[in-house]
């Protein structure tokens, strides 16, 4: 019975639709570096699979699918790239390093960790002026240093690196938060002011 190399490792198209992204990812991994040339390796050409009793040609649409999605989701988690040049251009890929480390043997959560780490770590930590401050009708509010985000920015910043569209922001907030600096009120979700922006990128 013809089968290919992922065949020979997941039997059957019923078990290979059951296996989720994080899961099957090492699987395509290993056996792209196994078929690697000097130019990269071609996502579909490393997943494909031959009609057999295990893949039945009703299914072979619902698989193909599902290894696509596969390697798009593999694609977007920073684990390969298109390769350079034309061959890029054609469909060929190639190994990030945190793609190659899962490939050698590395478990995806543990890159997936490394990654996060490395998100977090390359936002600086910044401190709102240093003196205690006040808006109108309000308190006067010690402040507060915040990992990578100025205290005042925080929603909107968040929404923003989500890719949310302002309509898609959270909804106002009735608590009033006041500028440190003019006083002026600040609205939940609203666009973010030129002098945050300048607090943000001190």
């Amino acid at each position: 019975m013809q089968e290919s190399p992922l065949q020979r490792l997941i039997k059957r198209a019923e078990d290979l639709l059951q296996v989720p992204f994080e899961r099957l990812a090492p699987i395509l991994l290993k056996l792209a570096s196994e078929q690697q040339q000097h130019a990269g390796f071609v996502p579909s050409a490393v997943s494909d699979v031959v009609v057999n009793d295990g893949y039945p040609g009703f299914k072979e649409g619902e698989v193909e699918t599902h290894l696509a999605r596969a390697w798009n989701w593999i694609e977007r988690k920073g684990l390969i790239e298109a390769s350079a040049g034309l061959n890029g251009r054609n469909g060929w890929r190639m190994f990030t390093p945190d793609g190659e480390a899962i490939a050698k043997g590395a478990s995806f959560e543990t890159i997936r960790a490394a990654q996060e780490s490395r998100e977090c770590s390359s936002i600086p930590t910044l401190s709102i002026s240093a003196k205690t401050y006040s808006g109108p009708g309000t308190t006067p509010r010690r402040p507060r240093e915040v990992s990578g985000l100025c205290v005042i920015a925080f929603e909107p910043l968040q929404a923003m690196r989500k890719g949310l569209k302002h309509s898609e922001r959270a909804k106002p907030s009735h608590q009033r938060r006041d500028c440190p600096e003019c006083g002026s009120e600040l609205q939940r979700g609203s666009p973010i002011p030129d002098y945050v922006r300048r607090h943000v990128s001190q």
